[in-house]
């Protein structure tokens, strides 16, 4: 079981001019938010939603972490919740930080760190198309083996009860950025779990390319690559735990048909 820390963190919701406390402890393993190492780009807010938080670089414009805590009755759910909005730019950040469904060029799709198909209520599943909740990902990957993830990650909260995710970017000096030069695009996007019934935990990084490469590491392989650790409430044993993750569902929507 995680170390509980009996402080709970609060996340600051960036209005510029003011910041509003909202409590989205209940989304993170004892109550502590992922952490981040210093490769991670500067100018950061976090923003807590209903019904996941996320962090933000206001450099890369890109969500640097996105987390949620999915229960089973949120996932058995969550397929009969409509969908009533579309991709917005996210009005708490300050606007020089805010990335555009208009920055994203042609062949890259706006991916889903929380995904919609997670969410329960149809204001929050509005929520994940917020700006601050989307990086360029390939079609291949967004469509093809990502979206099987996501599947294979709502079985599994189904069957065991509840999960924490944090899913994030692999951001690198060396990425490049959209046609505007406004959004960085990730090398690679990764999600991690906890599930605490069962006591496992794991993550995959799937690179972002037409030909996408999935592997699965530990936590601790994990938080030492993309310089972030979701988990801080774990053991350093259980971080180093070997992965024991579900096998990717078969994709509905990749390759075309």
């Amino acid at each position: 079981m995680p170390r509980i820390s009996p402080l709970f963190a609060c996340i600051l919701l960036a209005v510029p001019g003011k910041a509003y406390a909202r409590d989205c402890s209940r989304l993170f393993p004892g109550g502590q938010p992922p952490t981040i190492g210093a490769q991670q780009p500067g100018r950061q807010t976090e923003i807590c939603f209903t019904a996941f938080a996320a962090l933000v670089s206001g450099v890369a414009r890109d969500p640097i972490w996105s987390a949620e805590h999915l229960t089973a009755r949120y996932a058995r759910r969550s397929p009969h919740t409509p969908r009533a909005g579309s991709f917005h730019p996210e009005q708490r950040l300050p606007a020089g930080d805010r990335a555009y469904p208009s920055d994203y060029d042609h062949g890259w799709d706006r991916g889903h760190m929380a995904p919609a198909g997670d969410i329960a209520s149809r204001r929050a599943k509005d929520d994940t198309f917020s700006m601050a909740n989307v990086v360029p990902q390939t079609p291949a990957l967004n469509r093809g083996v990502w979206e099987g993830i996501e599947s294979a990650v709502r079985r599994l909260a189904e069957r065991d009860g509840e999960l924490y995710i944090v899913t994030g970017p692999w951001l690198r000096p060396s990425d490049g950025w959209t046609k505007n030069g406004r959004v960085r695009i990730p090398s690679a996007t990764w999600k991690a779990i906890y599930d605490p019934s069962a006591g496992r935990s794991g993550a995959w990084i799937c690179t972002n390319t037409m030909s996408p490469d999935c592997r699965s590491v530990s936590i601790a392989v994990l938080s030492h690559l993309v310089g972030v650790d979701p988990f801080p409430a774990l053991s350093s044993t259980e971080a180093a735990t070997a992965p024991d993750l579900p096998t990717p569902e078969p994709s509905r929507y990749w390759p075309p048909r």
